[in-house]
């Protein structure tokens, strides 16, 4: 079964009776949900696990766009070879590429682009030196490319930028996105019609 139709935040999933059936989809399915894990970390307020781990999330979500695109029957083959030349250009797309591949595998298997360290770290804000109401209270999530820590939001906003101007300047950007993980207000039915 095939649905190309599909907004891009419906996820791969399709009922049809009462097995689910993998529907082929679309590189835009991929950029919502990066979109929807960037929104997610933009909108954190506290620093814990849950929060390092939807930053490591948004990272291979991001890195992982590349291979929709370059999969995604769909687009053109220039765009679909000229994928790999965005992340090689954009230090935050090869940042969330070593991530990528330093989260995903317990040893790195691939020459690094930027760092065989780039980690995804949560950090605690020392107390002294800080009033009660100081913004920086109770940690941040960063980045650690090697040799630097770097503001994770920054690199992120980073990835989404690259991403939309390499996607814009092929005319795919898709602009209305909803970001919600709401269902829409009306859902048609999967599957046979029930006699009514």
């Amino acid at each position: 079964m095939t649905n190309t139709d599909l907004t891009p935040d419906a996820g791969a999933l399709g009922l049809t009776g009462h097995s689910p059936t993998r529907i082929v989809t679309r590189w835009r399915e991929q950029y919502a949900r990066m979109k929807r894990w960037h929104q997610r970390i933009s909108e954190a307020t506290s620093m814990d696990s849950r929060a390092v781990d939807d930053v490591y999330a948004f990272f291979v979500c991001s890195y992982h766009l590349k291979d929709w695109i370059k999969n995604d029957d769909s687009l053109d083959m220039s765009i679909r070879n000229g994928v790999e030349g965005v992340i090689s250009q954009s230090v935050p797309l090869s940042l969330a590429g070593d991530i990528t591949n330093g989260f995903k595998h317990l040893k790195r298997d691939r020459r690094p682009r930027v760092s065989a360290d780039a980690s995804v770290q949560g950090i605690g804000t020392p107390l002294d030196g800080f009033g009660l109401g100081d913004a920086r209270l109770g940690g941040t999530v960063v980045v650690f490319d090697g040799t630097r820590v770097l503001d994770a939001r920054g690199v992120a906003d980073g990835c989404v930028a690259a991403w939309d101007a390499f996607l814009n300047d092929r005319g795919l950007v898709y602009t209305s996105v909803d970001l919600s993980d709401d269902l829409p207000d009306t859902v048609e039915p999967c599957g046979p019609k029930s006699p009514r």
